[in-house]
């Protein structure tokens, strides 16, 4: 009887250890590394909407990104590339006008030495995008049971509660349309003023599934931004811009995935 006991407490014991050693396995994140080096510069136009008795009426803005970098994503082989990315908003609530647009252009960017300026420079076509939806069969039945309501609850699935009534709802299935809506050119400089600042960078985030983990070295300098940014030939108007450049000598990033 006292062996029978022994060989239970034997057997409980492995699968114990099994089950252990299986929950570890499962709960390792996928990590993926990526190394890089460079020069940056970016960028931020923006302007105040005032309408003709002088009412603050919205905004407008535009953020410009310029890169020359050298990138390696464990194990694959380093890779190069240079280029722009370009975003502008506008937002006049007191005409309800909005206004948008973004792109990236791969080339026309350059960096003088220490820091000392940077051009971006191109055009490409936007894209206006919009939301469609259509009605379509219900995957759950839609037809309510009679009767009165006090919540969703009452009225099973395929229906809610509105004005203590149950209603069925409406499937829709929802996509994006976009379509060219002009073209954008750009040509922006920067100036760097002031010291260089040298130093060691680094942060954490985590959310949800994910977690980063982002650390370098490299040179820090603020910059005086000019430039203009069209669309169809008709430039956008700004109040003001700035903007910095940097060096990064030696930049790494984790990422995990839990």
């Amino acid at each position: 009887m006292e062996s029978s006991k022994r060989a239970c407490a034997a057997v409980v014991w492995c699968v114990l250890v099994v089950s252990l050693a299986s929950t570890a396995v499962a709960a390792e994140p996928q990590r993926t590394q990526s190394n890089f080096k460079g020069n940056f510069a970016s960028g931020w136009f923006e302007s105040a909407l005032i309408d003709e008795n002088g009412m603050y009426c919205g905004y407008r803005y535009a953020n410009v990104y310029a890169s020359d970098q050298w990138l390696r994503t464990q194990p694959g082989q380093p890779t190069t590339f240079s280029g722009a990315d370009v975003s502008f908003a506008s937002h006049n609530w007191c005409t309800g006008e909005f206004d948008y647009g973004y792109g990236f252009v791969s080339g026309g960017v350059s960096f003088g030495r220490n820091l000392s300026s940077a051009t971006a420079s191109g055009s490409f076509t936007r894209q206006t995008c919009t939301y469609v939806c259509e009605p379509v069969p219900c995957e759950l039945p839609n037809e309510p049971p009679p009767g009165e309501c006090v919540e969703d609850f009452d009225c099973g699935p395929g229906a809610l509660c509105m004005d203590g009534v149950c209603q069925p709802f409406e499937c829709q299935s929802c996509y994006e349309v976009c379509e060219p809506a002009g073209q954008v050119t750009f040509s922006v400089n920067w100036t760097g003023t002031g010291d260089p600042y040298r130093g060691m960078y680094m942060s954490h985030y985590r959310g949800g599934e994910f977690s980063s983990h982002y650390r370098g070295q490299g040179t820090w300098r603020s910059a005086t931004l000019t430039g203009t940014i069209s669309v169809d030939g008709v430039p956008l108007e700004f109040d003001y811009g700035y903007g910095d450049i940097s060096s990064t000598t030696s930049g790494q990033m984790e990422i995990y995935r839990y």
